[in-house]
């Protein structure tokens, strides 16, 4: 796998597509892909969550807070 950020090393790499950084109209114009092509559920919602470094400490302290109520979920 070729090395795209510092932080992918801690992420499973069967379960993680390196996708870039959205930006102004190129999210905008993303072409959709069906959730199969990833090995998701389509019947199932999914949550994406974009966001900047400066942000990053809060949203993932945030999301291992609330991770753990949808752990019957999944």
């Amino acid at each position: 796998m070729v090395s795209f950020s510092s932080s992918i090393k801690y992420f499973d790499e069967y379960k993680t597509v390196f996708t870039g950084n959205p930006c102004s109209t190129d999210a905008l114009n993303a072409i959709a892909i069906d959730k199969r092509d990833f090995n998701l559920d389509p019947s199932k919602k999914l949550v994406l969550i974009v966001m900047g470094s400066l942000g990053s400490k809060v949203v993932n302290d945030k999301m291992k807070e609330i991770l753990p109520k949808f752990s019957n979920r999944l």
